[in-house]
């Protein structure tokens, strides 16, 4: 009969993985240990009951362990798959055009969808032949978004605040283009990956915002 116990744990294992097959696991020792060494101590049947205690647990302990890793490659294969999709959607927007302003509300509402950020904001230096700066967000929050900036203006370096917020200065061969802020939702830190596919956008923007100046 403990041989059966195998079939409650490689359901938790293939529902829930380690920790359900785990908490499973002690839960079956622990309604094994009354026959083990009350009922049946005689003629050693405790030691056979052990053995197929011996044997059941590692073989549900190994399904979780399967289903556990197999759970995180796919999930990493999603992230990654998402990342390219939003790279390719980003780099599809601002290749069609020289009027690259015009697209980058969209870039960054896709940004900010894309990785559940509370909010981005994208601020542009003026011309040099002239014209105003501009703020494209997609929550009101400018005064944040100019402390930020001018942050990025002194640091001239990718800044990560309170582990939440990232600041990428965007600079071309004239110099300072503008900068991007990201900001990760409530109550969450931004990622390392956040983090990394957050600024090769920023880069995206830079070049297609430079590239634009210089044509006109």
């Amino acid at each position: 009969t403990i041989t059966l116990y195998i079939m409650p744990l490689l359901y938790a294992a293939l529902n829930f993985g380690w920790e359900g097959a785990a908490m499973t696991a002690l839960w079956t020792a622990a309604l094994t240990s009354p026959s083990m060494w009350i009922w049946h101590r005689s003629q050693f049947h405790w030691f056979t009951e052990v053995g197929q205690l011996a044997v059941t647990l590692p073989a549900g302990m190994l399904v979780a362990w399967r289903v556990d890793r197999e759970t995180r490659i796919r999930l990493r294969a999603e992230d990654t798959s998402a990342s390219l999709r939003l790279l390719n959607e980003v780099g599809e927007i601002l290749s069609h055009t020289l009027e690259v302003e015009q697209q980058l509300p969209e870039v960054v509402r896709r940004l900010q969808i894309g990785l559940s950020l509370e909010s981005v904001s994208l601020s542009l230096e003026p011309e040099p032949g002239g014209g105003d700066p501009a703020l494209i967000e997609t929550s009101p929050a400018p005064a944040a978004a100019e402390e930020c900036h001018e942050q990025a203006r002194l640091r001239s370096e990718i800044d990560v605040i309170d582990g939440r917020t990232l600041v990428v200065p965007l600079f071309g061969e004239t110099g300072m283009l503008g900068s991007l802020r990201a900001t990760a939702a409530a109550n969450e830190s931004l990622t390392d990956a956040q983090v990394e596919l957050i600024t090769t956008v920023a880069q995206q923007v830079r070049v297609a915002v430079e590239n634009a100046r210089l044509y006109r």
